[in-house]
């Protein structure tokens, strides 16, 4: 993919810089009730409009966005359940399996979703 098909600006920034020119932390955990109310609170602190990758100061409009309902992902909920079953039932190689899904989402985030950080409520 180049880099003007990716669509976010922090995508095009990866893209570009590569992921080890960038440094990532942890400023705050909070409940997940409270996650678009705390994210907005650091994009007006950093001002990560004018000197980050952000491209909305407000995510207080609305509840988090998971799992199918994101739309951004290209799997369902069944996707993820199949994927699971696959490998922890089946004992599926996960490289045979991810094969089948690399056009539709990273391997770190496939690695994720079968060891359940992602796709909690599947």
């Amino acid at each position: 993919m180049g880099i003007g098909q990716y669509k976010t600006k922090i995508s095009q920034a990866l893209a570009s810089y590569g992921l080890d020119n960038f440094d990532f932390e942890i400023i705050e955990e909070c409940p997940i009730e409270k996650l678009n109310e705390r994210e907005t609170y650091w994009i007006h602190y950093y001002d990560t409009i004018k000197n980050g990758y952000n491209i909305t100061d407000n995510c207080a409009d609305g509840p988090v966005v998971m799992g199918e309902c994101n739309p951004n992902t290209k799997l369902k909920n069944n996707d993820v359940l199949t994927i699971r079953n696959r490998i922890h039932i089946n004992n599926e190689n996960i490289v045979d399996v991810y094969e089948e899904y690399k056009n539709k989402i990273s391997y770190n985030s496939f690695w994720n979703l079968v060891h359940g950080t992602t796709w909690k409520k599947c």
